[in-house]
């Protein structure tokens, strides 16, 4: 059984809009020149790119993919063996942006993610929560289905 774990935005949630908005106004502009017919590729491509995990749990893999434009997944599989482990990391991240006025917006996001480490080069988020008692109980679930003793 593969299950798909959405993680966030690769532009972020300001990006996101904007991506969407300039789609949305591509659509109304096809209509009215070829031209827009870029502002949708670009749109789609920037409002709709996000990461996201596949875990296979029977063959014991993962996979972190990038689905471009929201459909099409890239990344690699990843078997996992008897020297990963799973953990939890909190994030904290701020995402910026600027309005008219010069104001600045920012927009924070807490996350706590369960990676999976193979080794010390290979980190691969599994799971985002946004409680760390979710979190603790997600990893407790991953490993014992994964088959993963390691601590």
């Amino acid at each position: 059984m593969i299950k798909y774990y959405k993680l966030d935005k690769t532009f972020g949630p300001v990006g996101s809009i904007s991506g969407i908005t300039i789609f949305i106004a591509g659509i109304i502009t096809t209509f009215y020149s070829v031209g827009g017919i870029v502002l949708i590729v670009f749109g789609a491509f920037v409002g709709f790119t996000g990461n996201g995990t596949y875990i296979d749990f029977e063959n014991r893999r993962v996979k972190n993919t990038t689905k471009l434009f929201g459909i099409i997944g890239v990344g690699k599989w990843i078997n996992i063996d008897e020297n990963s482990s799973i953990e939890i990391q909190r994030s904290n991240v701020v995402w910026r942006t600027y309005s008219k006025s010069n104001r600045a917006i920012d927009i924070a996001d807490k996350y706590y993610y369960v990676i999976l480490h193979k080794s010390r080069k290979d980190s691969v988020p599994l799971i985002k929560t946004t409680s760390i008692i979710l979190a603790n109980s997600e990893a407790l679930v991953l490993k014992q289905k994964l088959g993963i003793t390691k601590v």
